[in-house]
């Protein structure tokens, strides 16, 4: 009965990016992991500096029917301009601007809401997930998110052009 999130990531990106590239690498992983994903929010404004806009995206896997992972991505583009550069000899267009994102994974436990219900069921769920559970969380589904995470960070990374030193 509650979701636990994990350290988050972030990543920032000023320069030249592909935001196409960009959103079918996180569309991407999301499909080959196996998360159920939507779209709950996006925004775009025009101003005078360029375009912006914001995107969230919510991904959840069911893992069994007690633990649920989910991986969510905060996407904020600043300034976009629209720019042609030559790139090996030829001419490529493609964005520049300031690029966010936040990268939250989280480990959800009790989903489906089985053990909701009066002081007994609560008392109930907190003694599986403290007493039965409490290793199997803390060493493994906690530390599987946390991966998840990361490999969702790494494939924008990758999308954005952005090396990890």
């Amino acid at each position: 009965m509650g979701k636990f999130g994990q350290p988050s990531t972030n990543i920032m990106h000023n320069g030249f990016f592909d935001s196409a590239a960009l959103t079918n690498a996180i569309r991407d992983w999301y499909l080959k992991n196996d998360y159920f994903v939507q779209v709950p929010s996006y925004k775009q404004e025009i101003r005078e500096t360029g375009k912006r806009y914001d995107q969230d995206w919510e991904g959840n896997k069911k893992i069994t029917g007690y633990v649920r992972y989910q991986v969510n991505v905060g996407v904020h583009v600043h300034n976009i301009n629209e720019v042609e550069i030559v790139k090996d000899g030829q001419k490529i267009k493609t964005s520049e601007g300031q690029v966010w994102v936040k990268v939250d994974p989280i480990l959800e436990l009790d989903w489906q809401e089985k053990f909701k219900g009066g002081a007994f069921m609560t008392w109930l769920e907190k003694f599986f997930r403290e007493k039965i559970l409490k290793y199997k969380i803390g060493d493994y589904w906690e530390d599987m998110v946390l991966a998840e995470g990361g490999s969702m960070a790494s494939a924008i990374r990758s999308a954005l052009g952005v090396d990890i030193k």
